[in-house]
């Protein structure tokens, strides 16, 4: 990284203290500046004077003076200030200079009919600083044929792709409850304002950054490569996986196993006691098991229904088996481990005296983000960031956009090892390779990427020249990485490790805690070699707690963390949450090293991640109200919210009338008078109305008529959908990418690129080993000889065809 005069060592202020960042519009970006101002960034919220939807946003608590009080904006305006100003009136432009001529960054977002002033499509904002960081946050983005269109969580979660899949096969699709594809996409443009004032030149201009929360939900789609390759489209099942995957019931709770690697079949029936029925050497092939899916499953059942939930855990667990008790979402807080990591902590509140809320959604080494304060009332900061800003001068902008598409990317320059395995892991260091970070992945061909193999049947049997298994799924997932293999079990391969270190500035790991320790290879040794290293370990559970070295993938803490089970269905979701919220810890331990503070080491615990974006699951009942009861497709505080068949086979539209407003303009739409939302009967009969409306359109001529009146409505999108859909193709988030084992291939490209307006990378995955000798000749300066010597040492390896000395 170019290492510039920059501030004082940070200390207890955080890694961004000194910087304004300004937010504004609403709930799509409320996240990204709680995440900000965690950091100890100065984040301003301006809040129109008439109230901001984030006021209205359910669970609601009652303050000692009886007042109404939102808990979700309680915990996300924390530690921020509010200012009232009307940001859709012109009028409130001279003000908005004001605020807008010292801030670094500015975090907006804008829907029809209540934009922001001053936004245009670059996306600039004609009244922030010149040399600003804009981050416009939207629904679809600021381009495009939908970029008018309107959305929810509710909306934004059908149109992913991945609602497609949840529910019963016979009933409508099922939306994750609470407002994940927007705190999602918030975490990513925390880390993009991160990355571009981690790099941003006072002679360059400003940032401009265009993200959709369409392109960020949708590139969570692990399975989207499978209808450029046989073109399947998945049907709708309540786990992942075939069996032993997803969740059992015991005698006394839920237990959800997630068996993706090839021997946690053979575990998983030893731990039963291996009985006759399952010790057939024949189901130990995976896709034997996905075709006698249901034959399994009955099987299975009555095993699984004899045996306590927290005794088979703890067993199989012990055995390396990944498994978790599947909690209802009011039962975890009070779970021991994380009561162990004190997670959930109580605040005060200026509105309700205390509330107890979600903690930083990760921890580190030494701390970067500092105690939250109280959320302040709606405009209570006004006068005096008024007083603050009288001497400044009034000054317009005529900001200019950096030429991003000439750049690699703002971390270029930017070492990093990553042992990232399966999707957490892989999908951050992806994600620092996509921002121009130069990333060497380490695999040992004894134990090759578990996203090496496939996981359907329709999935083409592909091996590199070296026997190494590879697919469509790692060749996207780690595009961009260079692949190195290090032989980690013998003390020359430790010894090689240990020297990449010292010309590396970041480590990606997600192995069960200790692993490094055992190789010699922990934080304080690594530190003392590369005193400013960022050491970034990725687990289930966290680095301390009772659960600490328990194994998991996302299902299991989708099950742990109660999401399953208000949802009723167990997917991959956290491993997202934990790569991307990984990522903005990782710039910010980037950032506090570069200020001159000590090596970092992060634990970031997708448990504790799952449950900061979670949080509206859980307010109510941790705050001393009712648990968590939602139906399902009942979104709390709309008006009205359903999926609703169309023509075509499992057609589905989303619809999600967020007020009294949104009603009475259904009921124009379907000629049907006023409503009084109020009025229970009217309520009934809209839907009713809908249901025959909708049922008589397909999905894309519902949504885009729901659309054209402005309302928030979307297909419930499949494989094939989110492979044609105008929108995600209109702005380049597919890439051709020709991999030299598998071909050419359409891949999904990174919304981060897309928001810089980067070029997409079209690297894939590289084979096994491929890059050993190119990033040992250009971090080490080693000879091609010395990597001889070293292979011949069994310190690392490399195929046959990247090899000199092989014709």
């Amino acid at each position: 990284m170019n290492d510039e005069s920059l501030p004082a060592a940070v200390g207890v202020d955080g890694p961004l203290h000194g910087k304004r960042i300004i937010e504004v519009g609403g709930r799509m970006v409320s996240y990204a500046g709680r995440l900000l101002s965690d950091l100890g960034a100065d984040v301003i919220v301006l809040e129109r004077p008439a109230g901001e939807d984030v006021h209205a946003v359910p669970p609601h608590a009652t303050s000692p003076s009886g007042n109404r009080v939102s808990l979700d904006r309680e915990y996300r305006q924390q530690t921020k200030r509010s200012v009232a100003v009307d940001w859709t009136s012109p009028d409130a432009l001279p003000l908005l200079r004001l605020i807008g001529a010292d801030a670094d960054a500015v975090l907006v977002t804008s829907r029809p009919g209540r934009a922001v002033v001053g936004l245009s499509p670059r996306p600039a904002l004609e009244w922030a600083a010149d040399d600003a960081v804009v981050c416009a946050v939207t629904a679809y983005g600021l381009t495009g044929p939908q970029r008018h269109w309107r959305a929810t969580p509710f909306t934004a979660f059908a149109g992913s792709g991945l609602m497609s899949v949840t529910g019963p096969v016979d009933g409508p699709p099922l939306a994750m409850p609470g407002a994940h594809m927007f705190d999602l996409a918030g975490v990513r443009a925390a880390y993009l304002v991160q990355a571009s004032l981690l790099t941003r030149r006072d002679d360059a201009g400003g940032v401009a950054i265009d993200l959709s929360v369409h392109e960020s939900a949708s590139w969570q789609k692990l399975t989207i490569d499978q209808f450029d390759t046989s073109g399947r489209i998945p049907d709708r099942r309540t786990n992942f996986g075939p069996p032993p995957g997803g969740v059992w019931q015991c005698r006394d709770g839920r237990v959800d196993i997630a068996a993706h690697a090839l021997h946690h079949w053979s575990i998983f029936v030893d731990v039963l006691g291996r009985p006759e029925e399952l010790a057939s050497p024949l189901y130990e092939d995976r896709a034997m098991r996905v075709q006698l899916f249901d034959l399994l499953t009955e099987l299975i059942k009555p095993y699984m229904a004899e045996r306590g939930a927290a005794d088979f855990v703890d067993r199989a667990q012990a055995a390396g088996l990944p498994c978790a008790l599947s909690f209802d979402p009011g039962e975890i807080a009070d779970d021991p481990h994380m009561v162990d990591r004190q997670f959930f902590v109580t605040v005060e509140s200026a509105a309700l005296g205390s509330v107890r809320v979600p903690g930083h959604p990760f921890r580190s080494d030494p701390p970067l983000q500092v105690p939250r304060r109280p959320a302040s009332a709606a405009g209570a900061d006004t006068d005096s960031l008024c007083r603050e800003l009288g001497v400044s001068e009034e000054r317009s902008s005529t900001w200019r956009a950096l030429p991003a598409s000439a750049e690699r990317g703002p971390l270029a320059g930017l070492r990093v090892i990553s042992f990232g395995t399966f999707v957490v892991g892989n999908v951050c260091a992806t994600m620092l390779s996509d921002l121009g970070a130069e990333v060497a992945k380490v695999e040992s061909p004894r134990r090759p990427e578990a996203l090496r193999s496939y996981f359907s049947l329709d999935h083409p049997d592909i091996h590199e020249p070296s026997g190494i298994r590879t697919t469509n799924m790692f060749a996207s997932l780690t595009s961009g990485q260079r692949s190195i293999s290090l032989n980690m079990d013998v003390d020359s391969g430790r010894d090689l490790f240990r020297r990449l270190v010292t010309e590396a500035d970041v480590v990606v790991e997600n192995f069960s805690p200790g692993q490094l320790d055992r190789w010699g290879c922990g934080f304080e040794t690594l530190s003392r070699l590369r005193p400013g290293l960022v050491l970034a370990s990725l687990t289930g559970y966290g680095q301390t707690g009772r659960r600490a070295r328990y194994r998991a993938y996302a299902s299991n803490i989708a099950n742990y963390l109660g999401l399953a089970s208000s949802w009723a269905f167990d997917g991959t979701h956290f491993d997202f949450v934990g790569a991307h919220h990984a990522t903005s810890a990782i710039l910010a331990a980037v950032e506090s090293v570069r200020r001159g503070g000590p090596a970092v080491h992060i634990d970031m615990a997708q448990a504790e991640t799952g449950a900061a974006v979670m949080a509206p699951l859980y307010l109510a009942s941790i705050n001393g109200g009712p648990a968590w009861s939602q139906g399902p497709n009942e979104v709390p505080g709309s008006a009205l919210s359903a999926v609703f068949a169309c023509l075509g086979d499992d057609g589905w539209v989303a619809v999600d009338l967020e007020d009294a407003a949104d009603a009475a303009e259904a009921r124009a739409l379907l000629e049907l008078g006023e409503v009084d939302t109020d009025d229970e009967g009217a309520m009934t009969s809209l839907r009713a109305a809908l249901t025959t409306w909708c049922a008589g359109l397909t999905p894309y001529q519902a949504a885009l008529r729901l659309q054209r009146v402005g309302l928030a409505a979307a297909v419930v999108e499949n494989l094939e959908d989110l492979w044609r859909d105008p929108q995600l193709r209109s702005r380049g988030f597919y890439r051709d990418v020709v991999h030299p084992d598998i071909g050419w291939r359409e891949l999904p490209a990174s919304p981060d690129q897309v928001a810089l307006g980067l070029p997409r990378t079209t690297r894939p995955g590289s084979r096994l080993g491929a890059d050993t000798s190119p990033v040992l000749r250009s971090w080490l300066g080693l000879s091609d000889g010395e990597i001889d010597k070293l292979e011949d040492a069994e310190a690392c390896w490399r195929p046959p065809t990247a090899r000199k000395d092989v014709p």
